[in-house]
């Protein structure tokens, strides 16, 4: 949000001072032992941000050398891996949610069962419902609202709980089910192709935040 302001800011012509918490911009990538570069958190590029998409964009940065392709999104447990979320984007037709992405990803599951999977359809009401009393559904955990329904344990604990902590870092005993319900209906139903997701080629220091510096200081 910072770089972005002060982008907008120093293009009507304004003097900005930007102060990072960071040594360098973007943050300070580190090397392993066997000098590999890593840098912290997750640095993908999901569909959906369509803001950092079309700043790319307006940055001239040539996609092809500094992003990789749209990539699958896989999940992996202590088990292995669990599944493997397709591309959806270049689909010319696509079924409609959520019959689209269970069927997508019917073939990609290694170890859940499709009884557990299924079990997930006992949120339906819920997904409905929420809205005509969302203080009922905010008032509840997410944990609360799967066990409530019935949703298999081995779902729950192998994948969604995980995907949760991973996603929104917190556990599912501590979020809002109304915000998950709306966080889902937006991701999973509404949108598709939100897994969708690309990787900078490189630290994104480097990749990105490299030319919008070099953009705000000119």
């Amino acid at each position: 949000a910072g770089f972005g302001a002060a982008r907008h800011l120093t293009s009507q012509g304004y003097n900005v001072t930007l102060i990072d918490a960071a040594k360098s911009v973007g943050a300070t990538p580190w090397q392993t032992a066997s000098g590999r570069t890593m840098e912290a958190g997750m640095k993908g590029l999901w569909r959906q941000y369509k803001n950092i998409n079309k700043l790319i964009k307006d940055l001239g940065v040539d996609e092809s050398s500094a992003l990789t392709d749209w990539t699958p999104s896989s999940f992996w447990s202590r088990r292995g891996l669990e599944v493997d979320y397709p591309v959806l984007g270049g689909k010319e037709t696509r079924l409609p949610s959520p019959l689209g992405q269970f069927v997508y990803t019917l073939p990609t599951f290694q170890k859940i069962s499709v009884a557990d999977r299924l079990s997930l359809w006992r949120l339906f009401y819920s997904v409905i419902d929420y809205e005509t009393d969302y203080e009922k559904y905010d008032r509840m955990s997410v944990h609360q609202l799967f066990t409530t329904n019935g949703v298999s344990e081995e779902l729950y604990a192998t994948l969604i709980r995980p995907l949760l902590l991973a996603m929104l870092f917190a556990p599912p005993e501590d979020l809002s089910a109304a915000v998950i319900i709306g966080t889902f209906l937006f991701l999973a139903l509404g949108h598709q192709d939100d897994f969708d997701v690309r990787w900078c080629r490189g630290p994104v220091s480097d990749v990105l935040f490299g030319p919008l510096v070099e953009d705000i200081e000119g």
